[in-house]
C-alpha cells in the first residue's frame, strides 16, 4: 500500500487508524474479511434498522439506476460537479470511492 495512503484506514469500531486492512486492528484486534474484492467493514454492532438496511443491499438485486433516479436531472446536475472534481486529480493521485455499488460515476471519470 502506498504510504501516504496510511491514514485512510479506520477501524469502523474503535476509530484506531490501521495500515491495512489485511491485518487485525492493532487496537481492538478486529479482523476485515473481504469477499468477491471489497472489504467488509460494516461495525460488529448496528441497529436494527441498520442491520436490515445492511441485509436488503446484500440480497436483492435492484436496477440502481432506476432506484436512485440516477437519470435525473438533479442527481445528473451534481455527479457533474462531482466528475468535473475527480478530473482534477493530477497523475498518480487517488480517489478514494466509497459506497458506489454499481460503478455508475466510473464511466464517466475513467478514460
Amino acid at each position: 500500500m502506498n504510504e501516504t495512503h496510511q491514514s485512510f484506514w479506520k477501524c469502523v469500531d474503535c476509530g484506531s487508524t490501521m495500515a491495512s486492512t489485511n491485518q487485525p486492528c492493532v487496537s481492538c484486534g478486529r479482523v476485515y474479511h473481504t469477499v468477491h474484492g471489497i472489504v467488509e467493514a460494516l461495525p460488529k454492532h448496528m441497529d436494527r434498522l441498520s442491520q436490515d438496511e445492511a441485509d436488503y443491499h446484500n440480497h436483492f438485486e435492484e436496477d440502481p439506476i432506476d432506484v436512485h433516479q440516477l437519470e435525473s436531472y438533479r442527481n445528473r446536475f451534481y455527479h457533474q460537479i462531482i466528475h468535473s472534481w475527480i478530473r482534477r486529480t493530477q497523475p498518480g493521485g487517488s480517489v478514494l470511492e466509497i459506497g458506489s455499488g454499481s460503478g455508475y460515476d466510473a464511466r464517466f471519470t475513467m478514460p
